[in-house]
């Protein structure tokens, strides 16, 4: 972890409150450890504090004007032009609001601080235009609006984009190299102002392509958190056919079932507020809602169970007949057995 800045009873002055912010920076950078973990939650919102509150000082020193040119910035004040870059880079890193609101907020910084860079000639990028959501926002623009599903824009746009992220990867090579060979001289005790400013002046055009980056992303994240979001409260809310579905089954209300209309007139008296029925005309009502059959009427599947006894019944009777067929047969044959005794019809044989 960076070693913390010691500031004074008054205060950090600039100078002081920018190495910290740096360090910040830095931390975060190389940190391995989860973006919503507490170490580093708690060190963002330091450094956006830290950030906004530089911010205000440089407004309050008014350090930047519109009607100057780089060269006329000193050497020494040429970083704090990064101040608006390092908040949104912070905000960025934030989760200590909804996503949706962090996003739009670091794109507002980002944005403030390209357009800062052009401002000075640092860069001649064309400036982002803030997204707008397809719900609108309070501030009203006469601008077309960036279309919410990327996946609308035409072929010859994809093509552009693609090719410029190519040029982008490209300059931030090379702004690399170079970033680190000019800070390699600036870490050296005696070094010259030019070499200081060209460090300066390359770490803001590094910053610049970064930012660019990060805008784009945020135009196509914000999209995808607006679907989310929107399929998150139609879960919440319940569906139509689910309303519908209750009202259907309605409330149960107690009712009194009697024998007959002296019954009901008795019993009506002491439940005024309860519904009393015969059961005739309990049984007509559950008729009238098709949960009873009609009076008289076959119930369902009757007919098919007085067919199956009806078979199981002639099967019976078949079976008693062919048991009374062999019955008679084994008398029979009982009967010609004694009339006609074994032998009695061997004449030649007898002895």
């Amino acid at each position: 972890m960076a070693a913390a800045v010691n500031f004074s009873d008054s205060g950090p002055n600039l100078s002081q409150l920018f190495d910290a912010i740096w360090k910040d920076y830095e931390f975060l950078e190389s940190s391995t450890e989860p973006s919503n973990s507490t170490v580093i939650q708690s060190r963002v919102l330091k450094a956006v504090e830290r950030a906004e509150k530089a911010v205000h000082m440089v407004n309050d020193l008014s350090l930047f004007s519109t009607n100057e040119q780089l060269e006329e910035v000193a050497t020494n004040e040429i970083k704090y032009l990064l101040l608006p870059g390092l908040l949104g880079y912070f905000v960025n890193k934030s989760s200590s609001e909804s996503r949706f609101e962090t996003v739009k907020k670091s794109q507002v910084y980002l944005i403030d601080f390209i357009r800062l860079c052009k401002l000075y000639g640092v860069t001649e990028v064309d400036l982002p235009k803030p997204y707008r959501s397809r719900e609108g926002d309070d501030e009203k623009d006469t601008q077309p609006k960036q279309s919410a599903r990327p996946g609308l824009t035409s072929i010859e746009e994809q093509t552009r984009k693609r090719q410029m992220k190519i040029e982008r990867f490209k300059t931030q090579k090379e702004l690399n190299r170079n970033l680190q060979e000019l800070y390699d001289l600036v870490k050296k005790e005696n070094v010259d102002e030019e070499s200081k400013r060209n460090y300066y002046v390359t770490l803001l055009k590094k910053w610049i392509s970064d930012a660019l980056e990060t805008c784009e992303s945020i135009d196509e994240e914000i999209p995808l958190i607006e679907h989310m979001t929107r399929l998150k409260e139609s879960k919440d809310q319940p569906s139509n056919e689910n309303k519908s579905k209750d009202k259907k089954k309605g409330v149960f209300r107690p009712f009194i079932i009697t024998k007959d209309a002296m019954q009901k007139q008795v019993f009506g008296l002491g439940y005024p507020g309860v519904p009393t029925y015969t059961v005739d005309e309990f049984y007509q009502d559950r008729v009238d809602q098709g949960l009873f059959p009609p009076a008289g009427s076959t119930p369902k599947g009757k007919n098919s169970t007085t067919t199956d006894e009806e078979e199981k019944e002639a099967e019976k009777k078949e079976q008693l007949e062919d048991d009374d067929n062999s019955t008679r047969q084994a008398r029979e044959w009982d009967d010609w057995k004694d009339d006609h005794r074994r032998g009695w019809g061997n004449a030649k044989n007898k002895g």
